[in-house]
């Protein structure tokens, strides 16, 4: 957490390349720019705040969505759920991504 917002780092490397994304945004519903890379091939990232819990987090470019997730903390803190739908420079069409992550 930064402030009252999130920050998002990710990299990813396979047998290719290597890529990095970065990003820092509040759940407020307001636009947030990529600050490195892309994320989910976006440029923009939309956060809200579903519960206490969870966050509902939507990637563009431009108009068009590039990524629909949600991330579920449970309530113990240990374990983080997230699930969702996009698009991927990699991949032809949408993909489905579900990611548990167990704190230890």
């Amino acid at each position: 957490m930064v402030g009252t917002g999130y920050k998002l780092t990710t990299v990813s490397i396979n047998e290719k390349s290597e890529n990095r994304n970065s990003v820092t945004a509040t759940p407020d519903g307001k636009d947030y720019p990529v600050t490195e890379g892309n994320v989910n091939g976006g440029d923009v990232v939309v956060m809200t705040r579903v519960d206490a819990n969870t966050l509902h987090r939507i990637t563009k470019k431009g108009s068009a969505i590039t990524s629909d997730m949600y991330i579920t903390v449970s309530a113990d803190g240990k374990t983080r759920t997230t699930i969702g739908t996009g698009t991927n420079n990699l991949l032809v069409g949408y993909f489905m991504s579900y990611l548990v992550h167990e704190k230890q």
